[in-house]
């Protein structure tokens, strides 16, 4: 004799909530930086701090430009002071320039290493050949001569 079939789905097993969770609706997790939080890239820098990360930066891309061409590197690293000095003078006085500079330069940490690892790469370089030899020069290294190095190795 057949059995009716139940017009009821079968009872599935339920797992209990995790504990703590009683009632409560998944609430979004909160985005962005906590509040108070101060080492964001939008905090200020002083008109000097960012007269002296142009200087490096201007400083960074006529070395990279003396590498090919000494003329225009020497232009660029000669206008350096004066048009980093000019504008940190604007920054002071239009702050929308200022927050526009200060994110340009908001990847000063990595530019600081890569000058740092310039001042000691570009001589070494230079020195073995694989640099114009004034460029050691900007770098306040001097290529000693063949006979320097071998009257130092006679020594």
């Amino acid at each position: 004799m057949a059995t009716a079939v139940e017009d009821k789905p079968p009872k599935l097993l339920a797992f209990p909530a995790p504990a703590g969770n009683e009632g409560k609706k998944d609430e979004p997790k909160p985005r962005g930086r906590p509040k108070g939080s101060t080492n964001r890239v939008g905090a200020s820098m002083s008109i000097s701090k960012i007269e002296e990360s142009l200087a490096t930066q201007f400083t960074m891309i006529g070395t990279a430009v003396y590498a090919f061409n000494s003329y225009d590197g020497t232009v660029i690293l000669q206008g350096t002071p004066k048009l980093s000095a000019a504008l940190a003078n604007l920054c002071e006085k239009n702050p929308k320039v200022k927050k526009n500079i200060e994110r340009m330069l908001a990847g000063g940490a990595y530019g600081e290493v890569i000058v740092a690892a310039a001042f000691i790469a570009i001589p070494i370089m230079a020195n073995h050949g694989m640099m114009p030899p004034g460029i050691a020069a900007l770098y306040g290294k001097a290529i000693p001569s063949e006979e320097e190095v071998e009257a130092k190795a006679n020594a």
